[in-house]
């Protein structure tokens, strides 16, 4: 019995001076918002809760009275809020390319005064430059109704001015940035330019025909009933439109087939420009080589200082090339 009430006694006096001897030292934190934290050393001891609760209700107060942008960590540096960079973009797509109209009109203006220079070579053209303007060419627009022929032979009427129509059809199509790059087959797109060039066409022979410029104005054509009608106006755009189909079916099947097998460049030229040759005399109203094609490279181009190569400056082969031809 004395036994157990000595170890009794014995149990009793180790847990009264537990607390005191290793009794764990708390602290409290808190950041940002949040509950405080309890974090526990072995290192300081702490005598009573009473303590522990002041120092926690210093912390607590020392936090929330801190701004916004001190850091909760000692000797932190504080960063600035990182703002996102707005975002570039480019919503504007580059406008389509539209058509040359001033190079369009120049060309056919230089076409029309090739036309009325062959025109003062004959001299029935001189002769009738006299009389009244206005009258004549009055005479002139009221006789195209009276009849279909004009006293012109079936090569002049038939040959030369569907030739002067594909010409001036070419001349819309050379400075339309779509239509010259197509070549002949169904697509709509060819077939839309091709329709465009059609209208050209029928305006410059109208324009030549009975305009402020035409042989109504100068040499008075049509005045007389015999020397006027209207096959010219019907065939220069309807039968040039067949000549300007004719000559890129030949382009497409004949001369560029012919390309891709042969390299003689001198031959390669005279097959573009007289296998072509309302293409070639719309080259020359732009001042270009006859054998120049929009959408692809051209023979000679060199010889007449106009490379119409186009090579890869990084490709060291093409350089030698390129400087063995100069």
């Amino acid at each position: 019995m004395k036994s157990v009430l000595r170890l009794g006694l014995f149990f009793y006096l180790a847990a009264a001076s537990l607390p005191a001897q290793i009794t764990k030292h708390i602290g409290y934190s808190t950041f940002a918002g949040v509950e405080p934290m309890v974090a526990v050393s072995l290192d300081q001891p702490v005598q009573t809760y009473q303590q522990a609760e002041a120092k926690n209700y210093l912390a607590t107060a020392r936090f929330a009275d801190a701004p916004a942008s001190t850091p909760s960590v000692p000797n932190a540096v504080a960063l600035p809020p990182i703002v996102p960079a707005p975002l570039i973009r480019n919503e504007t797509a580059p406008p389509p390319p539209t058509f040359h109209w001033k190079p369009a009109i120049e060309q056919s203006l230089f076409f029309l005064s090739v036309q009325h220079g062959w025109r003062f070579s004959q001299s029935k053209t001189r002769r009738n430059l006299g009389g009244d303007f206005f009258d004549a060419w009055g005479d002139s627009i009221r006789n195209i109704g009276r009849g279909w022929g004009d006293g012109d032979d079936l090569v002049t009427n038939y040959f030369g001015h569907p030739m002067e129509g594909a010409t001036a059809g070419f001349i819309q199509i050379q400075n339309d940035p779509n239509g010259a790059k197509q070549q002949i087959g169904m697509s709509g797109d060819y077939w839309r330019s091709r329709l465009k060039a059609l209208a050209w066409a029928a305006a410059y022979s109208t324009q030549f025909e009975i305009g402020p410029l035409s042989e109504a104005t100068i040499g008075h054509v049509g005045r007389d009933r015999r020397t006027q009608g209207s096959v010219d106006m019907v065939t220069t755009p309807t039968a040039g439109l067949g000549f300007i189909l004719g000559e890129d079916l030949i382009d497409r099947h004949l001369i560029q087939r012919w390309e891709r097998t042969h390299t003689n460049p001198i031959l390669g030229a005279m097959m573009r420009s007289l296998l072509n040759p309302d293409r070639s005399l719309a080259n020359l109203s732009r001042l270009k080589v006859p054998w120049h094609r929009d959408d692809r490279d051209g023979p000679l181009g060199e010889v007449l200082g106009q490379d119409l190569r186009h090579t890869d400056p990084a490709d060291p082969a093409k350089q030698v090339a390129i400087r063995g031809n100069q």
